[in-house]
């Protein structure tokens, strides 16, 4: 119980630590279309959030791969399908 609780808080920690950067980067990408009239919010916001997402979603997996009580689930490799699949 204890590998899968270190999983998601590996997750969540490294997604939380990569939105700031990510945001600035679609910032100066210009991934920022304008606001519309139906929009709920006023103010522009930062597309490509997924990627703070996939990082921490590979960081997690990463990890847990390494884990031993985890080795039974990740059989041959499984963990490399993920992540192409994923990207």
């Amino acid at each position: 119980m204890r590998e899968y609780a270190l999983t998601f808080i590996i997750a969540v920690a490294v997604t939380y630590l990569l939105t700031p950067f990510v945001r600035r980067a679609a910032i100066a990408v210009g991934a920022v279309p304008p606001v519309r009239d139906r929009d709920v919010h006023t103010e522009p916001v930062p597309r490509m959030g997924g990627i703070a997402i996939y990082g921490g979603f590979a960081a997690a997996l990463l990890i847990s791969a390494q884990l031993p009580h985890l080795q039974e689930v990740f059989v041959a490799d499984t963990w490399q399908g993920l992540l192409l699949a994923g990207g």
